[in-house]
């Protein structure tokens, strides 16, 4: 199980949102073979539609049935991962609703999933690496948050504690 951060490069973040689909995808389609089975959750902060309409473009260009489900699933409501609340109902969600094994949870993207935080703090953002590592060790599955850049693209944007969280 992992805990990871990602930057999209090249301010692309679009192409970092089908990362989990085409994981899935590569696990699905007649011919391949994939050694990390399992369900996969997708939680788009920012724009949940834009995701099922890339899904279902995906699925016709891997010529899958549209009926078919490819063990992606998205979670219908945005989270804030400081809210212990936000936090337990998408827990629940994950527990009652994905079938198993869950092999990734994807945050997209980490300031849309923390509505009024102040990035630079090392309060709020301990808390919610706290929460994203109690998907990982209670789910046994890998969580990757999309982050963004700083302006000169060089790093993380804000606080250093995402980048500590992520060493493991």
């Amino acid at each position: 199980w992992a805990f990871s951060m990602v930057r999209p490069v090249a301010r692309r973040p679009r192409s970092l949102r089908r990362y989990a689909l085409r994981w899935r995808l590569s696990a699905t389609s007649s011919g391949t073979r994939s050694t990390t089975a399992g369900s996969s959750v997708y939680v788009a902060t920012e724009n949940v539609s834009g995701f099922k309409v890339r899904l279902t473009s995906s699925k016709r260009a891997a010529n899958l049935p549209l009926d078919r489900s490819i063990g992606v699933y998205t979670f219908p409501e945005p989270i804030d991962l400081r809210d212990a609340v936000s936090v337990s109902a998408f827990t629940k969600f994950l527990e009652e609703s994905v079938p198993r094994p869950l092999a990734l949870v994807v945050i997209d993207t980490y300031s849309a999933s923390m509505p009024g935080a102040t990035e630079n703090s090392s309060e709020d953002t301990s808390t919610a690496m706290a929460h994203a590592h109690l998907w990982r060790e209670l789910l046994k599955t890998t969580v990757l948050i999309v982050h963004h850049t700083n302006a000169g693209g060089t790093r993380e944007r804000r606080h250093s504690a995402m980048r500590g969280a992520a060493d493991f």
